[in-house]
C-alpha cells in the first residue's frame, strides 16, 4: 500500500543565469553552485555573493564541514575555501580521451580521494591527498578501466575506506572497495558489477543501488561484499509510469527518491508494508527537477536544481513557509 502525504514544501526558490551542474552545502549556511566553468557562491537566501571562473573536468566534492570545495580539472585538482578563494592546487594526470575525474573527502575532512588517469591508457589512479601533508599526494592505487569512464566515490561513514564506482556507459559499471591504512588497497566488488551505485547509506555499512535497467529493484548491498540484503520494487514507490532517477538513503528509515517525471519523494520505512511518500511537483514545469540533481542536507531538508538555472530548497517536514528569492 502506498500512502501519499504532502510533506514536501518549497522553502525558497531562485533562478540563476546559467545551468546548475552541481551543488554543495557551504559553511555558514550558504551553498557552492557549479555552473559550467563558474563557481557561484550563494547565501542562505540564494543571493549571489561571488562568482569565480574555474577549470572543471569531473565531479566535485565539499568537505563535511563545508569549509572546502575540491574541483577536479583537466590536469589539476583545485581547492577553494568558503569565501571562494583558491587555497591550493594538486597536479593530476590528464585523461587521454573524454573521461572525467572525481573526488571525495574523508569522513573527518582531513584528506580526500581523487580518481584520475593512470600511467597506462587502460588504468585509473586512485590518489590520497592528505591535508596534514599540505594537500600532497601521500598514497596511490591503480585499477583497470575502459575508455570514456565516469567515476564517483563516497567515503564510508565509520571506516577508513571508500566505495568507488566506475561507469563506462553501455560498456558496463564496476565498483571498487578502497581501504586506507596508510597505503591504499583496491579490491573489486564483483557482486556490484553493472549495478548503478547511488551512494553509501548514512547510518549503515551498505551501498544503495538504483535500477539501471527494466525489472531491477532499489537495493541495499553489504560492504565490502556487495551482497543484496534488502530490496524494494520501485513500482511500489513511483508507479508503473515513472522511474527512479536518483535515490539517497539518509538514515533513520528515510529514503529520498528523485523520479524521471520531476518529483521528489520521501519514502519512510521502506521495508514496512506501508510506504509513505511525499510528492513535490516541479516549481517550473519547463524544467523538471527530476532530470537534474539533488543534494541532501539532512533528513528534513533537500536542495534541488535543474539544468535551466533553477534551484529550490525543500523542507521534508512541511513546517516551513514558502518564499521566493531572485538571483
Amino acid at each position: 500500500m502506498i500512502v501519499t502525504i504532502d510533506l514536501v514544501k518549497l522553502v525558497r526558490t531562485a533562478r540563476l543565469r546559467s545551468r546548475v551542474d552541481e551543488a554543495f552545502r557551504r559553511h555558514g549556511g550558504g551553498w557552492y553552485l557549479i555552473c559550467g566553468n563558474q563557481l557561484v557562491l550563494v547565501g542562505p537566501a540564494f543571493a549571489v555573493e561571488k562568482s569565480v571562473t574555474i577549470g572543471r573536468n569531473g565531479t566535485a566534492a565539499a568537505s563535511p564541514d563545508g569549509k572546502l570545495l575540491a574541483v577536479p580539472g583537466t590536469d589539476t585538482l583545485a581547492l577553494y575555501d568558503d569565501s571562494g578563494d583558491q587555497v591550493t592546487t594538486v597536479a593530476l594526470r590528464p585523461w587521454p580521451d573524454r573521461s572525467a575525474s572525481a573526488v571525495t573527502f574523508s569522513t573527518d575532512g582531513t584528506s580526500l580521494l581523487a580518481i584520475c588517469a593512470g600511467q597506462a591508457g587502460d588504468t585509473a589512479e586512485i590518489r590520497k591527498v592528505d591535508g596534514g601533508a599540505g594537500w600532497a599526494t601521500t598514497a596511490t592505487a591503480t585499477i583497470p578501466v575502459t575508455n570514456d569512464v565516469y567515476p564517483a566515490a563516497w567515503a564510508h561513514p565509520r571506516q577508513s575506506a571508500y566505495l568507488v564506482s566506475i561507469g563506462a556507459g553501455q560498456d558496463g559499471q564496476w565498483s571498487w572497495w578502497i581501504t586506507d591504512d596508510g597505503a591504499l588497497a583496491a579490491t573489486e566488488i564483483t557482486a556490484l558489477r553493472d549495478r548503478a551505485v547511488s551512494g553509501v547509506t548514512a547510518d549503515r555499512d551498505t551501498a544503495l543501488t538504483v535500477p539501471g535497467a527494466y525489472g531491477e529493484d532499489i537495493a541495499w548491498h553489504d560492504l565490502p561484499g556487495g551482497n543484496v540484503i534488502r530490496r524494494v520494487d520501485p513500482a511500489a514507490i513511483v508507479g508503473d509510469d515513472d522511474e527512479v532517477h536518483h535515490a539517497v538513503d539518509v538514515g533513520t528509515g528515510c529514503l529520498l527518491v528523485i523520479t524521471g517525471e520531476g518529483h521528489a519523494l520521501r519514502v519512510d520505512h521502506p521495508t514496512g508494508r506501508s510506504i509513505s511518500t511525499a510528492r513535490m511537483p516541479a516549481a517550473d514545469a519547463r524544467s523538471p527537477f527530476g532530470w537534474a540533481g539533488a543534494t541532501t542536507v539532512t533528513a528534513d531538508e533537500l536542495l534541488l536544481w535543474d539544468h535551466d538555472g533553477g534551484i529550490a530548497l525543500a523542507s521534508l517536514t512541511g513546517h516551513a513557509e514558502d518564499s521566493t528569492a531572485d538571483a
